[in-house]
């Protein structure tokens, strides 16, 4: 094909380097997306359409990509790290093409890409909690007194001058470890042992961080968060370890206990089961079902303001209290709402073989009320 003065034309074709990376885009917004802002996920879906309607690579499909991924600000996905990607790719693509480059499909692919990978390691993978196995680690013991680590209820605040510190704290009342005085360059995580020395939270389970200054102070990682990391009433150790190829270094370490809460709070908290079957209702002790068509809920509530943690242990004993195993047999932890509304702490419903079914409600391991549902 040739222009009217005789030069050739550049044939328009599509391309299925775009194709390619609009599926994905696609793909992207659907997973990580779509639930979490749905306007979002439409914006974002806008330059996807124009890259599946772009058959020459030119300036203005990049700027659309460009601003459509800077969205990134406002909800950092991969798929707007991928819209970034895609604009990298087709500005260089255009720019080639304009210089007469012939490959400049494939040359813009490799360009971007290459740029993806050199951003993605300099921004997400310094920011991906990481963990090291306590058992890969020889620990030795180097309390130095340069570096510290104090316990906070509240957190580290902007300043970074931890002023609300303290030794003691009830069970699921969040703790946050803050290290201070720590050395530019080193990596570092924290363990906790008990009055005995048994290790309770190994290193295993608290994301290494890194120092960018010395003398700096770091908070990285909680304690006794109620659900995920509860502590049981006790006397424990936090200990700060600087890591080193397969070496472990303690510099610091900081006592502190687990009291039960005081008899005025525990007071105030209740629980109990309600039915769909008698909506409305509250059964403070046990709730008697003849059907197979039920569903029972267990429910806490604590006082407003305060955030009460406690167990829920499950099991079955026969009419005549003996125990009896079953597949749902468990316990978990559950903190209440510090709202001062209730909250479930589990359920059951269907077909169950007769029995009772207890859900023992425990606070400073003590049973504050076991309900029953009794089959």
């Amino acid at each position: 094909m040739t222009t009217q003065a005789g030069r050739p034309r550049e044939e328009k074709r599509w391309q299925p380097v775009n194709t390619a990376l609009a599926l994905l885009i696609a793909g992207c917004i659907l997973y990580f997306t779509w639930n979490a802002s749905a306007a979002l996920a439409i914006a974002r879906s806008l330059p996807v359409l124009v890259l599946l309607l772009t058959r020459r690579n030119n300036v203005f499909a990049a700027i659309v990509l460009l601003v459509f991924g800077l969205t990134i600000v406002l909800l950092p996905t991969l798929d707007a790290f991928f819209l970034l990607v895609a604009a990298a790719y087709m500005f260089s693509s255009a720019l080639l093409r304009m210089l007469g480059v012939k490959r400049h499909v494939a040359i813009g692919l490799v360009i971007a890409s290459a740029l993806g990978l050199w951003v993605f390691n300099a921004l997400a993978v310094e920011k991906m909690q990481t963990f090291v196995a306590e058992s890969s680690v020889t620990l030795t013991r180097a309390v130095n007194g340069r570096s510290g680590i104090v316990l906070s209820p509240t957190g580290m605040p902007p300043s970074g001058e931890v002023k609300d510190v303290a030794t003691a704290f009830n069970p699921g009342q969040t703790i946050y470890p803050v290290e201070q005085g720590v050395q530019k360059g080193g990596e570092y995580a924290c363990r906790v042992i008990g009055k005995t020395g048994e290790v309770v939270i190994p290193l295993d389970k608290w994301p290494v961080f890194k120092i960018e200054g010395d003398g700096d102070v770091a908070q990285r990682g909680t304690l006794n968060d109620g659900v995920h990391s509860p502590l049981r009433v006790g006397e424990y150790t936090i200990q700060l370890v600087k890591l080193a190829d397969k070496q472990g270094t303690i510099i610091a370490e900081r006592e502190f206990s687990i009291v039960p809460y005081d008899d005025q709070t525990v007071s105030q908290v209740v629980a109990y089961l309600t039915s769909e079957k008698d909506p409305g209702q509250r059964f403070d002790d046990s709730y008697t079902v003849k059907t197979d068509d039920f569903n029972v809920t267990a429910w806490v509530q604590g006082p407003k303001g305060k955030t009460i943690s406690g167990r829920v242990r499950f099991f079955k004993t026969t009419h005549d209290g003996v125990v009896e195993a079953t597949a749902w047999d468990g316990e978990h932890s559950f903190t209440t709402d510090p709202s001062g509304e209730p909250r479930s702490v589990q359920s059951m419903s269907g077909r169950i073989p007769p029995g009772i079914y207890h859900f023992r409600i425990l606070v400073n391991d003590k049973t504050l009320r076991d309900l029953r549902l009794i089959i």
